[in-house]
C-alpha cells in the first residue's frame, strides 16, 4: 500500500463528528484509533488535564531509544 492510500485510510477513520462534548462516541473512537496507531511505534501514555472543570487527555508517545549499530 502506498503512502497516499495509507493516509486516505487514516482519514476515513478519523473524519467524523468527534466533538468531546457533543459527539463523545466519535471523539472516543478517534482517540482510541490514534492511540492504537501510535502504539505501533512505542509506549503511549495518557496525560490528563482539566479545563473549565472537564478532564481532557493528551497522548504522549515514548519512542524506544535508537539501537546502536553492531560493532
Amino acid at each position: 500500500m502506498n503512502l497516499k492510500e495509507r493516509l486516505h485510510n487514516h482519514l476515513i477513520q478519523i473524519v467524523r463528528d468527534r466533538n468531546p462534548y457533543l459527539a463523545s462516541a466519535g471523539h472516543f473512537y478517534v482517540q482510541q484509533y490514534i492511540r492504537e496507531q501510535l502504539a505501533q511505534w512505542g509506549n503511549v501514555e495518557i496525560d490528563d488535564f482539566s479545563v473549565r472543570g472537564r478532564i481532557h487527555h493528551n497522548l504522549i508517545l515514548n519512542l524506544p531509544p535508537p539501537q546502536s549499530p553492531p560493532c
